[in-house]
């Protein structure tokens, strides 16, 4: 699972490195998104909403076009049905972002990549147990400049997309983010 942080990474820095210095289409921005978040298991079992939230960092390539990594985590919660077992889940997400400007400082937008999510369960008499997974990730937002450098918006992202609680412990991690953001 390293080799695959890494090699995403590495992918990432390649790919902002060998946009030509010269485009002054390219606009970086770092960011954060706070808010509620659900985890769900597969068969009836799934967390009430949460709160959570993550860091950001990407570039905008031109108005249509851009990428974006974040990192973030979701605060503990107990899973319903479970007599007292909760999970907790960290991830980092990498992603592609088309955008589509809808006035001059308003623009609508889709994301779709790949997340790879750490579930932490405790609780109910058994030891805590982790699984690491890769899944599809993807959602849309709206994004509003209040001035040049500064923007704000919302936006909901389903970060992995199949559950299954058997042996392939796969979550279904869903959440609404209001986010904030610094353009270079």
């Amino acid at each position: 699972m390293k080799t695959f942080f890494n090699v995403a990474a590495a992918s990432i820095i390649v790919a902002f490195a060998t946009v030509n210095a010269q485009a002054s289409e390219v606009k970086p921005y770092v960011g954060i998104g706070l808010g509620t978040f659900t985890t769900d298991f597969g068969s009836g079992l799934k967390t009430s909403s949460t709160f959570g939230g993550f860091l950001k960092g990407g570039a905008d390539f031109n108005p249509y076009i851009g990428a974006e990594l974040r990192i973030g985590g979701i605060k503990s919660s107990t899973v319903s049905n479970t007599g007292g077992v909760s999970s907790k889940v960290s991830f980092i997400s990498y992603l592609i972002k088309p955008q589509f400007p809808i006035a001059e400082q308003a623009s609508i937008y889709g994301l779709i990549g790949a997340t790879t999510a750490k579930v932490t369960v405790t609780g109910g008499g058994n030891p805590s147990t982790s699984q690491t997974k890769t899944q599809v990730s993807f959602g849309a937002g709206f994004e509003y400049k209040i001035q040049d450098a500064i923007s704000i918006g919302a936006e909901y992202v389903q970060y992995s997309n199949k559950a299954d609680s058997s042996q392939n412990f796969k979550a279904k991690i869903r959440g609404i983010s209001a986010t904030a953001n610094y353009h270079f």
